[in-house]
């Protein structure tokens, strides 16, 4: 049975090659003082940004840079930016660059048309409202945390080592311009960490307490590109073919997690970034997954079996109850395969972190939609068991 669902995605995307050198345009369309927001102006991004200035320069606009974007951008980070779109009376803000530059551009609309700091609008603390906000633009160079078409902003509190997010519609961005050619010279690590985070988009929104049988459908062609094109594109960033499914399969997958959510996994992978500087997200949830999928999937046997198919069609010939344990062990190979096989040990996590990561843990809401929901003895065992491993 299909079932009922809801579903509703105000972002007008525009993919394709090539499709950049429309960025001018559409910035007119929203605006006439932009803020570019983006990381420092180095190779090989440089060109980029200074090509991105020129467009808006010649479509009529004004452009203010913004280029102290870090990864897992932090409130001081958000503040600063939202100071200079103040001073320079900005209408428009456009995010270059990969989650944290889109997060920031996002959260800089809030902070720049909102009382207080932006960090105070997360989760509700306080409303966003919608009309106040200045337009956000958003042009994704890596391909895997579908920030340019969520209603997410994830920002860091670092005095209290603690990740959370901004969340209302009104932060999708009013447009996209999902541009593969962005990501050709994205590195292979980088490529792998970003298109894992894709994979896990998909493959929690399946899962899903509140998915549907829509979501679903997304999720599984996400799901498919992804095991196709990833290791294809870590072995060879020029593969244009696998660039291509790479950029359509982040930007369904934030499609995917913006109508459903994610789950477990994404709490825990949320609660390592808050805590530890030196762990990309991607490599956080690559960490989690071997141990969680263990945990899980006799609770999700028809859609674990379902993946578990996906990735071996050998499989297919086996009953759910096999495939889907078998899943596991395909996904520690895959893992294994794009060179995700990580542990916190790994990344140098000392070990008295581990419980205030599972306490943090459950201070978000990802863990109440996980097909087994945990507590926090059960949380804090998985991520001591990611650590040993």
């Amino acid at each position: 049975m299909i079932g009922n669902f809801n579903f509703f995605q105000p972002t007008r995307i525009r993919f394709g090659w090539g499709r950049v050198n429309e960025i001018g345009k559409v910035v007119a369309l929203n605006g006439k003082r932009c803020l570019l927001v983006t990381v420092k102006s180095l190779p090989p991004l440089q060109a980029l940004f200074e090509k991105i200035k020129n467009l808006c320069i010649e479509a009529g606009g004004e452009v203010f840079h913004f280029d102290d974007v870090i990864p897992s951008p932090t409130i001081e980070c958000v503040n600063q930016g939202s100071e200079m779109a103040i001073k320079k009376k900005i209408d428009v803000v456009l995010g270059v660059g990969g989650g944290s530059s889109i997060d920031t551009a996002k959260a800089i609309s809030v902070g720049a048309t909102h009382e207080g700091s932006a960090w105070d609008y997360r989760l509700g603390q306080k409303r966003i409202v919608n009309k106040k906000l200045l337009p956000i633009i958003a042009v994704p160079t890596t391909a895997g945390t579908g920030s340019e078409v969520t209603t997410m902003s994830v920002i860091k509190d670092p005095e209290n080592e603690f990740k959370s997010a901004l969340a209302d519609w009104g932060l999708c961005p009013r447009v996209s311009i999902v541009d593969p050619e962005l990501t050709l010279t994205v590195p292979s690590h980088i490529t792998a960490s970003t298109g894992f985070d894709t994979f896990c988009h998909a493959f929690e929104s399946y899962l899903h307490k509140r998915g549907s049988y829509f979501n679903d459908i997304l999720c599984l062609e996400v799901i498919k590109q992804v095991i196709k094109n990833l290791p294809s594109a870590i072995a060879d960033g020029s593969n244009r073919q696998a660039r291509e499914a790479l950029s359509w399969s982040s930007t369904v997958g934030g499609i995917c997690i913006t109508s459903t959510g994610t789950t477990l996994p994404h709490g825990i992978g949320m609660a390592i970034g808050g805590h530890i500087s030196n762990v990309m997200h991607g490599e956080a949830l690559a960490i989690m997954y071997p141990e969680i999928n263990r945990w899980t999937w006799k609770h999700a046997i028809p859609k674990y079996a379902t993946i578990g198919r996906l990735f071996n069609r050998k499989l297919e010939n086996k009953s759910d109850k096999v495939a889907a344990e078998e899943f596991c062990n395909e996904m520690d190979n895959f893992l294994i395969k794009i060179g995700m096989w990580l542990s916190l040990k790994d990344k140098n996590v000392n070990e008295s972190k581990l419980k205030a990561i599972g306490e943090d843990t459950m201070k978000l809401r990802n863990y109440t939609v996980h097909p087994k929901v945990a507590t926090q003895e059960e949380i804090e065992h998985l991520i001591k068991k990611s650590s040993e491993r």
